[in-house]
């Protein structure tokens, strides 16, 4: 695989509500682990509507963008740093989107999907949160149908957006099965990384999925599929303190090596 474990492409601030330690504290530790490109990707989201907001707002943006340049400036010749973003896409807030990610420099943009409005219950649900997984979803859609739901909302994504690489496929079997036997779930992940292959998108291993199912987001069956399309692959702790920089590589590299061996 064309993998570097020299590289961190997913790490959180303060700035998205839900994570903790100076920005700096991470640049200090990816150091000490000895990685030489590490990439800040806040969320950014927009038209969502949670008692608690997990991204970062308006004010926000710039203060980030500022710090995380100064750091680049400041650690230059010790480490690589990126300023990027977790977009959340939401179909009902393209134009909004598409405004912020064009006012702002980040780089990279990480594409991801969060959240879904479900008209029955006239609220959002976080698809990915355990903490906070509204299981009322499941008056109105099976596992099979949330999860065909979510890999096509990806694609529709795509429609609008060319970003740098999709973070943590499969994400939601947090809470949800993803079921690769179901062939329509199938047809439209090979679809997704079809179009993905055409638009030289990469697709994240988010390596936070060791903490929450003993495999990567995504897992290995996934990666294998993906890697039949000839994509790329980057890695990310998704960390959201200092201490996680760089989290699970080793475990990464030993989960290879036992799947390619069984």
């Amino acid at each position: 695989m064309n993998l570097s474990f020299k590289k961190d492409c997913h790490n959180h601030t303060k700035f998205c509500n839900h994570a903790s330690g100076k920005m700096e504290e991470y640049v200090f530790k990816a150091i000490k682990k000895g990685i030489k490109s590490f990439c800040f990707l806040e969320h950014l989201e927009s038209g969502i509507n949670l008692s608690k907001r997990l991204w970062m707002n308006e004010e926000d943006i710039p203060i980030y963008l500022n710090i995380c340049n100064n750091l680049k400036e400041k650690f230059k010749e010790k480490i690589e740093i990126k300023c990027g973003v977790e977009l959340g896409f939401n179909p009902f807030a393209v134009s909004e989107l598409m405004k912020k990610i064009e006012e702002y420099p980040f780089d990279p943009i990480g594409l991801s999907l969060h959240y879904k409005y479900i008209p029955q219950l006239k609220r959002w649900i976080n698809l990915v949160s355990v903490k906070n997984f509204d299981t009322d979803i499941f008056k109105f859609m099976t596992d099979d149908e949330i999860t065909l739901d979510y890999i096509n909302t990806l694609i529709t994504a795509l429609d609008f957006f060319t970003p740098d690489f999709i973070c943590h496929l499969n994400a939601i079997s947090k809470n949800i099965k993803f079921n690769l036997e179901n062939k329509e779930i199938e047809k439209s992940l090979k679809f997704l990384f079809k179009k993905m292959k055409q638009k030289n998108i990469d697709l994240e291993i988010n390596l936070s999925g060791f903490d929450y199912t003993g495999e990567p987001f995504p897992n290995y069956k996934i990666i294998k599929m993906a890697k039949s399309f000839d994509l790329k692959f980057v890695l990310g702790s998704d960390s959201h303190s200092p201490e996680e920089v760089g989290k699970n590589f080793e475990k990464f590299k030993k989960y290879m090596e036992n799947k390619k061996t069984n």
